[in-house]
Order: C-alpha cells, then sequence, then structure tokens
C-alpha cells in the first residue's frame, strides 16, 4: 500500500511544520480507515470518479476488517507506524515490521521494511510529509537497534515511487519489472536484504483440476494469493472470487492468504494472480480490468452488456 510520497519534493525545509505521530495499538482503527472515505478520517474521497462505485460502503467495510486483523498480526510482530496530523484528520501514513516478518518475500538480519508510505489528500505532497514519516521511521530503527530499512517502490508512476526513496538517499538493492527494492544503511556494518526466488511463480504444489460430479475437467487452474496488508489486496481478490464463482465450468479456482512469511515462503510468492501457474496480474488493478485479464488469460466470452453492446 502506498502513493506518490513527495513527488518532485525538495521542501526539506517544511518537515519542522509537519506534525508527525506514532501509532499503536490505540491508533489501529485510524491506521485501518486511513486510506478508506467511509471512516473517519479516512480520504475525502476517490480522485477517480469510478473508484466511488467500485468501493461503495459496503465494501469498505470488508476492507476494512481485513486492514484490521492484519494491523493486529502486525503488531505482535513488532509493527511502527507513523500519521501526520491531527487525531481523526491525518494526512500522511508510514508503517513497517522487522525484514524477517515482511509481508513480502524480501529477507534480511536486523533491518526495518518499509511496508506503506502514503501521502493524502494530493494537495499534502511535495510539503515534506513523506520526508517527514520516512525520517521518523528511520529514527524509530536507529532507537530499536536495526542496521537500516529497506522497502519496494515502483520506477514508473506516482504509487510509491522509487525516485523519492533515491532522493532520501537509499540505494537499488534489485529490481523485476517496474518494481525496485531499496535499501538505506543506518549502521556501518549493515548489510543490504535479499529479494527471494524468481518472483510470481505461485504455489509450490498444484492439485490436477477437479472435473466434479461427472463433468469435465475445468480447462485452467486459477490460483489467487493475497495478503490483508493492503485493503485494497482484498478488493482485487474479491473482484478474482466474483470472476471465478461465474466461470465454475472454466477454472479451478483456489485462494491463499500470505500475511506472514512463513506461508509466503511455503506458497513460493507473497501474492499473484495465476493462471495455469502463470502470473498474469502486474501491478494495481481495477475490478474491471481484472475481469478483462482474466476474460482474456482463460478464453471466457464477456457477458453482453445492455443494448446490446459487447
Amino acid at each position: 500500500m502506498g502513493n506518490a510520497a513527495d513527488g518532485e519534493d525538495g521542501g526539506m525545509g517544511l518537515m519542522a511544520e509537519v506534525e508527525v505521530r506514532r501509532a499503536g495499538r490505540g491508533e489501529m482503527a485510524e491506521l485501518a480507515g486511513f486510506c478508506l472515505p467511509a471512516y473517519p478520517g479516512g480520504k475525502a474521497g476517490f480522485a477517480n470518479p469510478a473508484a466511488a462505485g467500485e468501493y461503495p460502503p459496503a465494501v469498505q467495510r470488508e476492507m476494512y476488517r481485513e486492514r484490521l486483523a492484519w494491523l493486529g498480526g502486525a503488531m505482535a510482530r513488532g509493527l511502527v507506524a507513523f500519521l501526520a496530523g491531527p487525531p481523526q484528520a491525518a494526512f500522511g501514513l508510514a508503517e513497517g515490521v522487522p525484514v524477517e516478518a515482511a509481508p513480502r518475500r524480501v529477507r534480511g538480519r536486523g533491518l526495518l521494511f518499509l511496508t506503506c508510505l502514503w501521502v493524502e489528500p494530493a494537495d499534502r505532497r511535495g510539503r515534506g510529509v513523506g520526508r517527514a514519516l520516512l525520517t521518523a521511521v528511520e529514527d524509530e530503527a536507529r532507537r530499536l537497534g536495526k542496521g537500516g530499512v529497506a522497502t519496494l517502490g515502483y520506477a514508473q508512476g506516482g504509487h510509491k515511487p522509487a525516485g523519492f526513496f533515491r532522493r532520501c538517499g537509499y540505494s537499488e538493492v534489485d529490481r523485476r519489472g517496474d518494481l525496485v527494492l531499496l535499501f538505506k544503511a543506518l549502521a556501518p556494518d549493515a548489510r543490504p536484504p535479499e529479494w527471494l526466488g524468481a518472483g510470481g511463480r505461485g504455489p509450490k504444489t498444484r492439485a490436477a483440476p477437479d472435473p466434479g460430479r461427472g463433468g469435465a475437467a475445468p480447462r485452467h487452474r486459477l490460483e489467487l494469493i493475497w495478503s490483508g496488508q493492503c485493503p485494497y489486496f482484498w478488493a482485487a481478490a474479491q473482484a478474482v472470487r466474483e470472476w471465478a464463482a461465474a466461470h465454475r465450468d472454466l477454472v479451478q479456482f483456489s485462494e491463499h492468504r500470505s500475511d506472514d512469511p512463513a506461508a509466503a515462503d511455503r506458497l513460493g510468492t507473497a501474492g499473484g494472480v495465476f493462471v495455469d501457474g502463470r502470473q498474469v496480474d502486474r501491478g494495481p488493478r481495477s475490478r474491471r480490468e481484472i475481469f478483462d485479464l482474466l476474460d482474456e488469460c482463460c478464453g471466457a466470452t464477456p457477458p453482453a452488456q445492455p443494448g446490446g453492446a459487447p
């Protein structure tokens, strides 16, 4: 989870004006609802008008529930979290866990893994909020005796941009497509993290398609792996479930949770949508985009639209 932190921020002098506060168990509801407009302190609205229809309050309640459950488990594993701005009116969030508990297949020793850095609304970006939050995370990592901070960023687009972290002193460790593994040493003996596996391989053990009661076996195997770390992971997972339910004759569907490193290692990946063992999703997608993607990958014929449109 995370969006543009500070864009082309150069406003280091603005950091003193940003109120950053530690978030613990007493702030779990605020952390869980920060990016959901239906909750107090959440985003005032979706920038994309289509998103309001895609994430109505009933859907956001499920997103909130899964996010809250993940936060509870993460706190037991050493979650570090900060909010920028006053209670119930925060405009920035940062959180991380010990790298040994990272919800990605990133491994290391004695590091903090930044899972999320989010600044919202857009007019708060470029004003030092992201830098202030990142500084708070790094200071906390030092206090905890961590040797450095690691995170994943994107080479393109405004979603948790890798360029922001480079300007904050982070170096690139590895890259897979648009996704970049970044690291900043806070101690002389800190070692960079490692990105395990080739990425996107799907579960290591798979059952053959089951034909069921006398029927023909489905032509494809559809597998979903997801984590509750970001509420939008749940929304994407729900879209995959809905598509699979409508195409039971075409696919054999299974899903798995990867909320902890042991589960991710057992599955061989921390997340993705797989058709016949091949990962088909690359980056965040809307509900409609997921439907279109699965139609294409599995050879499904999309239902006719009202008025005879294809």
